[in-house]
């Protein structure tokens, strides 16, 4: 065995390249695999992902397809509330998707958007007992397919989300739901194209 060889097995043996995450995923896997069926690259909790509206989530060419089924959301638990997601959605340009957080059912939680008709905007809104509430939105303008990458971030009660890619952001305060720890991805608008999401990130804060 040369030196390096004997090194190299000390510096490397148990690393995690996603150490410093909570969930993440490349989406790596068979095409046509269902994310129900899928096994994130990193999943603190260990629940893995499941469907909580549609079933129309599916690898392809190592990326998540999100629809077109409306509704369609998918949700993972990452087992702490104040966190960071990040992510790249890619879309045709005629279709929503939101990033859910602070999931505790189908009444109550957080939505950040991106409206990508008919003129392109952000926005977070809280659902309360069924009751939607805007926390913020901007006109941003930006619609067409799209590469975009995000970040959302959830402190507290403090919500921001961010378009990375274009400079956007927008921000407010949610005071309930401050305990609840399950993430989620959906579509908000049946698409002509696919639109697909990679690199998928959370991260505590």
């Amino acid at each position: 065995m040369t030196l390096a060889n004997w090194i190299h097995p000390l510096l490397f043996a148990g690393s995690d390249p996603y150490a410093d995450y909570l969930v993440y995923d490349t989406f790596t896997d068979v095409n046509g695999t269902a994310l129900n069926a899928h096994t994130p690259d990193k999943d603190s909790v260990g629940g893995g992902w499941s469907y909580d509206a549609g079933t129309a989530f599916t690898i392809n060419a190592n990326q998540l397809d999100v629809g077109p089924e409306v509704p369609c959301r998918a949700i993972i638990d990452a087992g702490q509330a104040d966190i960071k997601i990040n992510g790249t959605l890619i879309t045709p340009g005629d279709d929503g998707f939101q990033i859910l957080l602070r999931w505790q059912d189908d009444d109550n939680y957080i939505r950040a958007l991106f409206e990508l008709i008919p003129m392109g905007s952000i926005a977070i809104t809280k659902w309360v007992a069924g009751v939607p509430t805007s926390v913020d939105d901007l006109i941003t303008g930006i619609f067409g397919a799209r590469t975009i990458d995000f970040e959302i971030t959830a402190i507290g009660n403090a919500i921001v989300l961010k378009d990375l890619t274009n400079s956007k952001t927008c921000s407010g305060t949610v005071n309930e739901l401050q305990t609840n720890t399950i993430v989620g991805l959906g579509d908000s608008g049946a698409e002509t194209g696919p639109m697909v999401v990679d690199n998928f990130s959370v991260a505590a804060m």
